[in-house]
């Protein structure tokens, strides 16, 4: 199953707070608890975690973004619709990413942060393809299990905006006082 978006999520000296989100289809209220279930306190490199925030699955990738500082706990995060997605393609997929922007010195928060699109494409597709220079690129393929479905129509795009918009319904409502939050870390 393809996700919804992936984020970019740091534990910073101010606390944690989402980089970037592609594409970004979630808004404010949809995210509230996101940076807390994609790096729980203890979290650490190499971590898988799996969570569930209402209705959306969440599967993240915990590492380690060196800087002149101190490095920066990061997690890759995709958001799925439903729990039919498969945790070790993710898992995979993600820590490959992270390994072949490291291998090619582009492993700081910006690089990373710039590389979301490359990366959530990558899964779409199946392969890791991100640009290291203008004339080179690199793509590491893996297996695909189901075939892809079609593209979302604009029609359900428009659909999705409207269920989205900023003004809380008595759905919203009852999902924020009635969220179940569950973390599960592998």
């Amino acid at each position: 199953m393809k996700p919804e978006c992936i984020c970019l999520i740091v534990k910073s000296k101010t606390g944690l707070e989402i980089i970037r989100i592609i594409p970004d289809l979630l808004f404010k209220r949809k995210v509230k608890n996101l940076p807390a279930v994609s790096l729980p306190f203890g979290a650490m490199e190499g971590d898988f975690i799996s969570s569930k925030i209402g209705k959306r699955f969440f599967a993240s990738y915990v590492f380690l973004i060196p800087s002149n500082e101190e490095a920066i706990l990061a997690s890759l995060t995709a958001v799925f619709k439903k729990d039919d997605f498969n945790p070790e393609k993710v898992k995979s997929h993600f820590k490959k990413s992270i390994a072949v922007l490291r291998d090619k010195q582009k492993g700081d928060l910006a690089s990373i942060a710039n590389s979301l699109p490359d990366i959530y494409q990558g899964y779409l597709k199946s392969r890791i393809s991100i640009k290291s220079t203008i004339t080179t690129s690199i793509e590491i393929g893996h297996d695909k299990n189901k075939s892809m479905k079609s593209k979302i129509s604009q029609k359900e795009h428009r659909k999705r905006i409207d269920d989205d918009l900023w003004h809380e319904d008595e759905e919203d409502k009852d999902d924020l006082e009635n969220e179940e939050v569950d973390v599960v870390i592998e």
